[in-house]
């Protein structure tokens, strides 16, 4: 018993000593290290760009240099992404030029960065492009001193850093394997090893601490970091990558593992809301989502009594300047939320309405509403599609003083708000109660969530070959998000980028022409967001036809083969500012048809009668 005891006291103060080290500091310094060796590849890389020529063997070293140093930035991405989100996003962000948003039509700068020398190189060197090369490798150099510079002054803290951890785990398993940050070369898998490799390398210092609070924890999650990178280090190039092997048997147990050790470790998480809660340790968990994340934040939480509330007026056409239209009436629960229409038509039968009815369904988990993202609230929306005059063409002024006229809506309101049975209803609590209402659609329990969280029988081989294709062959991927599967960009799901398509205005395959509707352009006036949509979520697609924001396809066949052709570009269109990659994507007919199954496998519609509050 006296031994016990001793061993016991000897783990405390082991634990106590371990606490008391500046193990942030340690991390800091081996950071430093990985950047010194990220900006000495670049370095290489430049010498090899430099003597690029027609000749293959310096092509070759080129690439090879090119490979070396993205494999160094992987290294450490995981604090360059956190603490340098900026520098991280010019030395690897998307191929495309950054816009002033309060300055129309100007670029900031033109694209720069690994993605852009990438295409420089691959698949092919481009010779011609040689001084462009020098520059960019240079400019890329830039960047990566920069990240160092800041990095030395940043605050590394324990919660910082586990919180970069599991956050880079996501960006490998939503982005990363998709192809989004290596579209051309096709580095994935290896590029994919090197960041859990630098995650592996930021938890380092904080092995031996775990080991003394939990010796089976710390071997579990060594054992599950070094499987996970043999596992990709192991894929070959020629054959296409099982991702969803790798997330379920690899990265969603090892974010796990990692989760478990936070909390053994007692290092507190993250207070900020966000869209994927920091309690949850994937994003592919269950109950990861916080539907009132992008919510104002003056508004309170609202109550059960707000969201009931909420839904007797979506079902009322007291809203609606004539009293005949509801908010249901073209988001139908009975069919998705959708109306089924390629366009509904005007109120008062004045034509038809701009752009195709969306689902409300997971409209929560957006970081921006309508096609073209020109509101980011739920309740600014509520009062658009009010006050628009082709949809419900009343007022919000109107529709509170007739609301407030009835006597049931009166007491009602009184209760949710807690105020007194005679207050006035106001516009804001009408707004409030609509938006708490959609928050509580939040469906996120189809086929695909319960295989990713252990229920192998929940999605058949077709569904399970098609997500393959999907996040791989068809780069569906890198613009519709894992596991959202929308534009909120991973790993914080806190953005959306606008897509330009080329959506015809016919379901020609030959010769089309482009839908007359401009998009986001109308709201930013910038010439790279004509004809701009945001990506929506494909989650309940295969119930919510029509497809597009004009309703032109009727099928999900007809969407697979318009992306198949290479979008607007492969249809005949003229469209020089196309962000969708035109060349096309030579699908089989297996392929189409597994790609449509994973699509039917993203379905999770609750009844009406059974609706949850989130």
């Amino acid at each position: 018993m006296r031994l016990c005891v001793i061993a016991i006291t000897l783990v405390l103060a082991a634990c106590s000593s371990w606490r008391d080290r500046p193990q942030a500091d340690v991390v800091r310094q081996e950071q430093m290290v990985r950047l010194d060796r990220l900006i000495n590849a670049v370095s290489e890389l430049d010498s090899a760009a430099a003597r690029v020529s027609d000749d293959s063997a310096s092509q070759y070293v080129a690439q090879q240099a090119f490979i070396h140093a993205r494999a160094a930035y992987k290294r450490a991405e995981t604090l360059i992404e956190y603490f340098t989100p900026v520098t991280a996003g010019e030395m690897n962000g998307p191929a495309i030029p950054r816009m002033a948003p309060d300055e129309p039509a100007q670029i900031i700068t033109p694209p720069d960065g690994f993605q852009v020398i990438e295409e420089m190189l691959f698949p092919q060197v481009n010779v011609k492009e040689r001084t462009a090369l020098s520059t960019a490798v240079r400019v890329l150099g830039g960047h990566a001193r920069r990240a160092k510079t800041i990095a030395e002054v940043s605050s590394f803290t324990d919660t910082a850093l586990f919180d970069a951890m599991r956050l880079e785990l996501t960006r490998v398993m939503s982005l990363g394997l998709a192809g989004f940050d290596s579209p051309v070369a096709g580095q994935s898998a290896g590029e994919a090893a090197e960041a859990i490799a630098g995650v592996r390398l930021v938890f380092a210092p904080y092995a031996r601490g775990l080991a003394l609070v939990d010796l089976s924890l710390a071997q579990d999650l060594d054992e599950r970091f070094l499987m996970a990178e043999s596992w990709l280090r192991e894929q070959s190039a020629e054959t296409p990558l099982d991702q969803l092997t790798f997330l379920t048997t690899q990265g969603i147990p090892l974010a796990r593992v990692l989760q478990e050790s936070v909390i053994a470790l007692g290092i507190p998480l993250p207070l900020e809301p966000r869209l994927w809660r920091a309690t949850a340790a994937s994003p592919f968990d269950d109950g990861a989502w916080d539907a009132w994340a992008f919510a104002p934040a003056r508004d309170p939480r609202a109550t059960a009594e707000v969201t009931l509330l909420g839904a007797r007026l979506f079902n009322d056409p007291v809203l609606s300047g004539d009293g005949v239209r509801s908010c249901a009436s073209c988001h139908n629960p009975e069919k998705g939320f959708v109306d089924q229409l390629p366009r509904n038509s005007a109120i008062g039968g004045s034509g038809v309405t701009l752009r195709n009815t969306p689902t409300l369904i997971n409209a929560a988990l957006q970081t921006g509403q309508f096609y073209d993202l020109r509101t980011t609230y739920l309740e600014d929306q509520v009062a658009q599609v009010i006050q628009n005059p082709h949809e419900m063409n009343g007022s919000l002024k109107d529709a509170a003083t007739v609301v407030g006229e009835n006597a049931w809506y009166r007491a009602a309101f009184a209760r949710a708000f807690d105020s007194s049975s005679d207050s006035v209803v106001t516009e804001r609590q009408i707004q409030i109660a609509l938006a708490s209402y959609v928050r509580s659609l939040v469906r996120l329990d189809a086929p695909f969530d319960r295989y990713m969280r252990g229920d192998t029988t929940a999605m058949n081989e077709a569904a399970r070959r098609g997500f393959n294709t999907f996040m791989g062959k068809a780069g569906c991927g890198s613009c519709h998000f894992a596991p959202l599967f929308g534009g909120p960009l991973p790993p914080v799901f806190a953005g959306t980028d606008l897509e330009v398509i080329g959506v015809p205005d016919h379901p020609d395959t030959v010769n089309a022409t482009i839908d007359p509707d401009v998009g986001a352009f109308s709201v930013t006036r910038m010439s790279v967001h004509q004809y701009a949509f945001k990506a929506p979520s494909l989650r309940n697609s295969a119930i919510t036809a029509p497809y597009m924001h004009n309703g032109v396809y009727q099928t999900l066949e007809e969407v697979v083969d318009f992306y198949d052709r290479g979008g607007g570009v492969g249809i005949g269109i003229d469209l020089p500012n196309q962000t969708l990659p035109a060349t096309p994507l030579m699908l089989t007919a297996q392929e189409k048809s597994d790609l449509i199954s994973f699509l039917e496998a993203l379905t999770d519609v609750a009844a009406p009668e059974t609706l949850r509050i989130q």
